[in-house]
């Protein structure tokens, strides 16, 4: 567990209660939330005859070209972890409006994080919601705005304390990559739509607004589009469009977690390939992101 500006370093931590994938987690007034996923474990089981008969295992949805996205069943479920009193997870009684899995999230200012878009049991959704911190519980859940494009495998992060950014997912309105960025101003809540960068597309990238020549700026890297991806770009926040950095990063990555810690970004596990692009492994450690370049 990363607590950036928190005393909370430790060589052990509990491990988390299920089986999860593609789940989205905050940090939030010092709590560290987990919201929706898809489950590793069989849903609906009955015994008979010695034998187990489960309702379902999976949740498939097909895009408009016959493809199927298959995850184990989602999940509504969100877990606290308690660093005061038992210094475990426990699952908090407030629950998602939607089970979704591989949805983006933003922890935002004001103490609440955003979750938009992922997959539900049956399709790719453009819904969101709030999810409220306060006092290390979750105090509420809501509707958030629309999306104008249902996305899946996309990354979101704040460009200013009123605005967020949405890069990148696949859309199942184009049935393909979406090439749009779009930023959310919670203000007038309203959509902008910016063109993306001159590389294309992606899905499964990261990102994050950091520190970079002294500005908040949001960094982007990795991801996928018909090949992993190895350049690293960031996101004016004053100019609203792409810079390049030369980042050498020989091993392409994709659906990793990217942290910040004392102005440094980093980027934790994933799938980490050669430089051929045809070995590939999921990998449990974590890099930092050098950048070459200047803004």
């Amino acid at each position: 567990m990363f607590c950036p500006g928190d005393s909370c370093a430790g060589s052990y931590f509990p491990p988390f209660p299920i089986g999860i994938a593609g789940s989205v987690s905050g940090f939030l007034f010092g709590t560290a939330v987990v919201c929706g996923g898809a489950q590793t474990t069989y849903k609906g089981c009955t015994e008979k005859n010695s034998a187990q008969y489960c309702s379902r295992n999976a949740e498939c949805v097909q895009t408009a070209g016959g493809s199927l996205w298959c995850t184990g069943p989602k999940t509504n479920a969100c877990y606290i972890y308690d660093r005061y009193l038992t210094k475990d997870w426990k699952l908090s009684p407030k629950s998602l409006l939607t089970a979704r899995a591989y949805s983006a999230s933003v922890s935002l200012p004001s103490g609440r994080m955003w979750i938009l878009g992922g997959a539900d049991q049956t399709s790719i959704l453009k819904t969101t919601e709030f999810v409220d911190i306060s006092n290390n519980a979750i105090a509420r859940v809501s509707s958030g705005p629309d999306m104008e494009e249902p996305l899946l495998g996309h990354c979101a992060a704040l460009v200013t304390s009123s605005q967020a950014v949405v890069l990148g997912g696949f859309s199942s309105m184009l049935n393909d990559h979406t090439p749009q960025v779009r930023v959310y101003d919670f203000n007038t809540q309203t959509w902008d739509k910016k063109s993306w960068m001159s590389v294309g597309p992606r899905i499964d990238s990261s990102c994050l607004n950091v520190e970079i020549s002294g500005l908040r700026q949001v960094l982007l890297t990795g991801g996928w589009n018909n090949q992993l991806l190895t350049d690293t770009a960031v996101f004016s926040t004053t100019e609203y469009r792409w810079l390049f950095f030369n980042e050498s990063n020989p091993n392409p990555i994709r659906s990793s977690v990217m942290i910040e810690r004392n102005q440094k970004p980093y980027l934790l596990g994933g799938v980490m390939c050669a430089s051929d692009g045809k070995s590939c492994k999921q990998t449990s450690k974590g890099k930092s992101i050098h950048l070459t370049g200047q803004l």
